[in-house]
């Protein structure tokens, strides 16, 4: 099945990531999102393993098989979610003030990391490839409970996805984003394991526990990191229980809290 975004992406990307500087704002629009499907859970994963590479979608996908870095949540894509992920320039909640931007402009910050979001939630898989040098419609998405062939390419989510049964639809969403090995026509920078590291510890020290004043639903956030021999460390566990909530749209002192949809 065609799933690409419906505008010229390369350029519209660009754009925006001229506006969304590279910085723990990524995270924050991931667990904004997250937070507005209603999920309790969120992890965040710096995953440095390499995954194999002979069942994959396309064989050009291989390049995308090593370190990545993974959002997770504990609810699925709704179907407006994943309509809302092929249009760059709109904001699926845009009409409506209790939800934040869901999947609109603010997720293709993720492309300061990755020129190709994958995307698992369900029974299905995405894959976004806005540069179209995959797909001429700019991405797939399949079900990969029906089709179940692409093992490998499935492998990658290994991280959260090993604890769910073969055959078996996922209940919650799996971000990864494959982090970029070399300067594209999306970003000239290319990302590394120490660029994502630095980025979480600046997350933990500097507003993981704000953040959780701010989210309605999410009551606890965990950022690991997996080596490449698959060792795995918990670099932070917050949870809201102990913590003051905030009205939404007001920071602490009743100060407006602003954020661009």
């Amino acid at each position: 099945m065609a799933f690409g975004e419906n505008v010229d992406p390369t350029a519209a990307i660009r754009a925006i990531l001229g506006s969304y500087p590279f910085s723990i704002g990524l995270l924050r629009e991931l667990l904004q999102n997250s937070d507005d499907a209603q999920a309790t859970k969120q992890m965040f994963v710096l995953d440095c393993r390499t995954y194999p590479t002979k069942s994959l979608v396309d064989p050009k996908l291989a390049e995308m098989q090593g370190p990545a870095l993974l959002g997770y949540s504990d609810k699925p894509f709704s179907e407006e979610d994943w309509r809302a992920l092929q249009n760059i320039h709109r904001s699926s909640k845009k009409n409506d003030a209790s939800k934040i931007g869901k999947y609109g402009v603010g997720f293709r910050s993720c492309y300061h990391v990755t020129d190709c979001p994958q995307i698992l939630s369900g029974s299905e898989l995405a894959i976004l490839d806005p540069r179209h040098e995959i797909w001429t419609d700019g991405g797939t998405k399949f079900d990969f409970v029906e089709d179940p062939r692409f093992v490998d390419q499935l492998s990658s989510f290994g991280s959260i996805f090993s604890g769910s049964p073969p055959g078996v639809p996922f209940p919650g969403a799996i971000i990864r984003l494959p982090l970029r090995i070399a300067p594209s026509a999306i970003s000239r920078d290319p990302v590394g394991v120490p660029d994502i590291r630095k980025l979480l510890l600046d997350f933990i020290s500097e507003e993981i526990a704000v953040t959780m004043l701010f989210l309605e639903n999410i009551t606890s956030i965990e950022v690991v990191e997996i080596n490449t021999r698959g060792g795995r460390s918990t670099l932070a566990l917050q949870k809201s229980a102990e913590l003051p909530k905030f009205p939404l749209g007001l920071g602490p002192f009743g100060t407006p809290h602003s954020h661009v949809p």
